[in-house]
């Protein structure tokens, strides 16, 4: 979890987080390419020459619905001694030097931009009334002339200093989703609206998961930041079946929600969940990051902060290396890592990962080197109690665990003595008393230095 933190913060507060996580606090500093968010500031005044303009030119300057847009094209017209390129990088060091220290640099609206230069977008003249957009509709003059050489001074300015990301890659967006941006320009891509709702969603998703595994084996980071809705194709989840599934997946956290309306909220986060994290994990790689929430305010949140940090299991199962690069057969996708394996059907709004359930939480047990072992390992919520052998004949200290580390159950009963396979005497013991206690997941049981697995589904 990182923690981003306001400019108009007071440096108390900004304390009240950078102290207790040193190293959780992400910081960075936004530049639009189009948008002038300062609004009718000095720039504005003094510098009309730099903005959009509808048909006619100056003055009839283009607002949306109060901002400014730059126009990029203008590289001739000087404000305190700079250019607008030149401005622009200037003001990217003001941005960088107030919120030192400083991660990440974050350039807005690229496709806009580019917008701008086919013509389709902003007004579309300049201050002296000529038209900004132009055919060819791809690799204009806008784009290669102007917009290209900014990114480029952003990248050898910066790069060395600052992480270097923005919201670039558009599966739906031709020629390549912005693919050659995200190569040439930068170093990360933060990726929001993923998913092209509606009649072409099978295709743009399949086309952005092609995408995002190309930047992944490029090495570059991706940040994504999911959408809760209902993928197009999926079937629709009833309310009584969201209710269940977050139920089951979260028994204690959803229980412990203090009214129905917050429990249908977890609900309807979850409800879809598992795709998308499958659509993350295709195209993983060790620079890869995911947020998933309803939210992105602290104060609306609701208990625990579910709607920004959601509770999901899914979060605390170890996943392993990846055992190689998401593979496409049709609308179909499948990948596997250490632990777990993805499979997602584009076409059908589905997915499923199964989850190695004798590594989850164990992995690092070498569990089937033990002598100890629970007698069935894998039992269904309603078994009332389980067989421990291996238990050595001085250790009546038995407990059983969940992935947290808490305590779950020591309602244990001796049974037996018996001789081993090695010749030596061993006790059973008897793990009882858990009747609708113990929820879905992956339980440590531990006897002295011996540790072992118990799964419930």
């Amino acid at each position: 979890m990182f923690i981003q933190l306001q400019s108009n913060l007071t440096q108390s507060s900004r304390e009240d987080f950078t102290i207790p996580y040193p190293n959780r606090i992400y910081r960075f500093a936004y530049k639009n390419l189009t948008k002038h968010y300062e609004g009718k500031d000095a720039i504005f005044t003094n510098v009309p020459e730099w903005f959009m303009h509808n048909a006619g030119g100056s003055p009839n300057i283009y607002l949306d619905p109060t901002y400014p847009y730059y126009n990029l094209r203008n590289d001739s017209t000087e404000y305190s001694g700079k250019n607008l390129q030149e401005w622009w990088i200037s003001e990217m060091h003001t941005e960088i030097d107030y919120q030192v220290p400083g991660n990440a640099l974050f350039v807005d609206a690229l496709t806009d931009a580019i917008r701008i230069g086919q013509g389709v977008s902003r007004g579309g003249y300049d201050y002296w009334g000529n038209e900004i957009g132009e055919d060819p509709y791809y690799d204009n003059s806008y784009t290669e002339d102007y917009l290209k050489p900014l990114l480029a001074s952003i990248r050898d300015e910066f790069a060395d200093k600052m992480i270097i990301t923005g919201n670039l890659l558009k599966p739906w967006f031709l020629p390549d989703g912005n693919y050659s941006y995200v190569k040439d320009y930068a170093h990360c891509n933060y990726i929001e609206n993923f998913e092209r709702y509606g009649d072409s969603y099978i295709k743009h998703l399949n086309t952005g998961i092609e995408l995002y595994k190309t930047i992944s084996e490029d090495g570059k980071m991706t940040f994504f930041n999911m959408s809760i809705e209902k993928p197009t194709p999926a079937p629709t989840l009833t309310i009584e079946e969201m209710r269940t599934k977050a139920s089951d997946a979260m028994p204690e956290f959803y229980s412990s929600l203090p009214n129905q309306t917050e429990k249908d909220d977890l609900a309807e986060l979850y409800a879809y969940f598992e795709f998308r994290l499958a659509i993350f994990l295709l195209g993983a790689n060790e620079y890869s990051y995911m947020a998933y929430q309803s939210t992105p305010v602290a104060d609306d949140a609701g208990k625990d902060l579910f709607r920004t940090i959601p509770p999901f299991p899914e979060f605390k199962y170890p996943l392993g290396e990846p055992l190689g690069a998401a593979v496409r057969n049709g609308d179909i996708w499948t990948r596997e890592f250490k632990h777990a394996s993805v499979w997602l059907d584009a076409a059908n709004g589905l997915a499923k990962i199964d989850w190695e359930l004798k590594s989850l939480g164990v992995a690092s047990l070498n569990l089937e080197d033990h002598q100890l072992k629970v007698v069935p390992n894998v039992i269904n919520q309603d078994t009332y109690e389980v067989i421990i052998q291996g238990v050595p004949l001085d250790q009546k200290d038995i407990k059983l665990f969940n992935l947290n580390g808490q305590v779950i159950s020591q309602n244990f009963s001796y049974v037996n003595t018996y001789t081993g396979a090695d010749g030596r005497k061993y006790n059973r013991w008897k793990l009882f008393g858990f009747q609708n206690r113990l929820s879905k997941g992956i339980y440590i049981l531990k006897s002295g230095h011996l540790n072992t697995y118990l799964i419930v589904k």
